[in-house]
């Protein structure tokens, strides 16, 4: 087993961070959707790398397109950002 503290960043050297981002979200707005069956206002965080911030090709936007198709509002998942993407545009 790896821990985030190792994976996290050799994710990000080689770019699968980006995929395994969105391969994430899709799955915590699936689970979202059946969790809002028993609590209606449910929210669930996802953290986004500041790699995903910084890839053009890959803007949040595929992101709200899930969250429509599975007729959720988006507040449904908050997206966090982790403190090295705030210190970096300081």
């Amino acid at each position: 087993m790896v821990g985030p503290v190792e994976f996290i960043p050799i994710a990000e050297k080689t770019g699968l961070i980006t995929k395994i981002g969105n391969d994430v979200f899709g799955q915590a707005a699936h689970q979202v959707l059946i969790w809002r069956k028993y609590q209606p206002n449910f929210q669930i965080s996802v953290n986004k790398s500041p790699v995903q911030f910084k890839n053009e090709k890959h803007l949040h936007h595929n992101w709200l397109e899930q969250l429509t198709a599975l007729h959720l509002p988006v507040d449904s998942i908050a997206v966090e950002i982790t403190e090295g993407l705030l210190l970096e545009t300081a």
